[in-house]
């Protein structure tokens, strides 16, 4: 689900302290792997308090600047609607490429291998 953050809302970002399964990590990594218009992908761990709390690792979509974001998002929802267990869902935090917080969510060491195999 897409994560609406209202302009100002302090969002505290790091590596998760327990990360997913690796099994559920490629789940999504394949789930997000060739949609258009996804230039990147991270999963760590986000606070926002009243939108992300408790904390939780959070799927981070960078998007090419063309991108129209409902569409991307949609497809990527519909995705991880295959992979994820039954029940269970993703925030979704879709960013342009430049946005402030990319500095440091690229420092958390969270990017998912978005190279074909």
């Amino acid at each position: 689900m897409r994560i609406p953050l209202p302009a100002g809302t302090t969002l505290f970002i790091g590596p998760p302290a327990k990360p997913m399964a690796a099994d559920r990590r490629e789940g999504i990594r394949s789930a997000v792997l060739g949609i258009t218009g996804i230039v990147e992908a991270h999963l760590p761990q986000c606070y926002a308090k009243g939108f992300i709390d408790p904390s939780a690792q959070v799927l981070v979509l960078v998007l090419a600047a063309d991108a129209q974001d409902s569409i991307v998002v949609a497809e990527v929802e519909r995705r991880l609607s295959t992979v994820l267990p039954q029940g269970r869902s993703l925030d979704i935090l879709p960013l342009r490429d430049g946005a402030p917080a990319l500095k440091t969510i690229r420092a958390t060491g969270c990017m998912l291998d978005l190279a074909e195999v």
